[in-house]
């Protein structure tokens, strides 16, 4: 069957398997993860002739190999059939460190394998399917109009399964948020203007214009916002007011649970047309509440998260008029707004 290959290295690398050349960056040093397939007859063995050389100068080292077997004989099929017999379906998803890590580049965002083949089967099948994503990053999810939920459970450690099956049973809400922009696919995020670089080098060209910066700047619509994540309950959110002085900011909000059960929701305030960017967080507020339960939330944040970075004068500046500040819930705007300017 098909077996996927993975060699990853900083420095030179060439790469032989039964005398056939599969990788050869002598003459291009790069620091990433490089892959491909080969089928193989059973009980049949190739050779595989790895040839590595550090570049001089450089502080780091790394040589990884990977391979990814055929999988038990269980098909796409026959998972399909199994979740369209069910009340529900949970398929859960995901990258390792075999895929990701901080010290390579994935090639793209899509998930490996046949992991997208295998949702959208089992979502054909299944109308109440639900896709659990254990990763580290982002993904492309090209089946999401036809799931019922995304949980990105990320890499939650030995219980993680316990946490999910709380989250996917509402014995807990999932109450976490996007600390990043979901692009919506590959291609779309502003940092790729300047990647891959020349010769292993890459310029960040994006300045100051980094994540959901540079989507604002660009225009761009992901697919899910820095910010985003929705609870089981439902909220009512008001800005009540604020104040600010040399030292700290302190903006009023109420919230109030309008669900028949508890939740949480994470309250965000965002300063606008600072720094030459459209906006930028600037303090957030995680509350939880019974069902019916209304609370008002004082978030303090230092004054000196209004500053920026002044060029002429190579120091940290405040802003000296009036501030915007914006409140902002699930990575979208409420709508409302406090302008408050230094008492």
């Amino acid at each position: 069957g098909r077996h996927d290959f993975s060699v990853g290295a900083e420095g030179r690398l060439r790469v032989w398997m039964g005398g056939e050349a599969v990788i050869d960056t002598w003459d291009a040093a790069t620091n990433r993860t490089h892959e491909w397939s080969a089928e193989f007859e059973s009980d049949e063995t190739r050779s595989l002739v790895i040839e590595y050389a550090s570049l001089p100068g450089e502080p780091w080292r790394w040589l990884g190999i990977g391979c990814r077997v055929p999988g038990p004989d269980v098909s796409i099929e026959s998972a399909a059939a199994a979740a369209g017999a069910a009340d529900v379906a949970v398929v859960v998803a995901g990258l390792n460190q075999d895929w990701e890590s901080e010290g390579f580049d994935r090639p793209d965002l899509a998930l490996p394998g046949d992991q997208n083949a295998l949702i959208t089967a089992v979502a054909a099948a299944q109308t109440n399917t639900v896709v659990v994503l254990t990763t580290g990053s982002s993904v492309e999810m090209p089946w999401l109009d036809e799931v019922s939920a995304v949980v990105q459970a990320w890499y939650g450690g030995q219980e993680v399964g316990h946490a999910v099956a709380d989250v996917l049973y509402g014995v807990e809400d999932p109450g976490g948020r996007l600390p990043v922009t979901f692009p919506a696919d590959s291609r779309q995020h502003p940092g790729l203007l300047n990647y891959p670089g020349e010769a292993g080098v890459v310029r960040y060209g994006e300045g100051i214009y980094v994540g959901y910066r540079g989507f604002d700047k660009l225009g761009l619509e992901p697919m899910f916002p820095f910010g985003h994540g929705l609870s089981y309950a439902t909220f009512e959110i008001s800005l009540l007011g604020g104040r600010r002085d040399e030292e700290e900011v302190v903006v009023e909000v109420r919230v109030e649970n309008t669900a028949d059960r508890f939740g949480s929701e994470v309250i965000q305030v965002f300063a606008n047309e600072i720094g030459g960017v459209d906006r930028r967080l600037v303090g957030f507020e995680k509350v939880r509440l019974e069902a019916g339960e209304a609370s008002t939330v004082e978030l303090r944040f230092s004054a000196d998260r209004l500053r920026s970075w002044d060029s002429d004068s190579a120091a940290w500046v405040r802003p000296d008029g009036p501030v915007t500040l914006s409140l902002w819930a699930s990575g979208c705007a409420t709508g409302e707004s406090a302008t408050l300017a230094p008492e």
